[in-house]
């Protein structure tokens, strides 16, 4: 599930800015305003192959996938802090929680739950 709203939060600013009126877009063209990291998309499309890769991985219960998910997404934690303004419709950053929560909830299964077991070196 985690992965399908990713990828739709991913597409959703190429699709929504069809339906916004002008004024919307130049609004959403403020984000990153006072950035002291500027991230190039590519950045953004590589990651988004790594999640969907370690994602994979983590369906099969292989021990690698679990230690990308959590340090993709610590690394995006921290960068974020220093990317500027967000700016979002409403509808990205009810996505963008919702996805937070699922993280959350699939790091804690894979790190602290019964699931833990399943995530033995021998998956490798």
């Amino acid at each position: 599930m985690s992965m399908v709203t990713y990828t739709v939060w991913y597409v959703l600013p190429y699709i929504e800015v069809r339906f916004q009126s002008a004024d919307t877009v130049d609004l959403l063209s403020f984000s990153g305003y006072n950035a002291k990291v500027r991230v190039e998309s590519w950045v953004f499309n590589v990651s988004h192959l790594v999640f969907l890769a370690a994602s994979v991985l983590m369906y099969f219960f292989i021990a690698i996938g679990r230690s990308v998910f959590l340090w993709f997404y610590l690394f995006w934690l921290v960068l974020r802090v220093f990317m500027g303004v967000d700016i979002q419709t409403g509808l990205s950053g009810t996505l963008g929680s919702i996805i937070g929560l699922l993280d959350g909830a699939i790091i804690y299964m894979a790190y602290f739950s019964s699931v833990e077991r399943y995530f033995g070196t021998d998956n490798v």
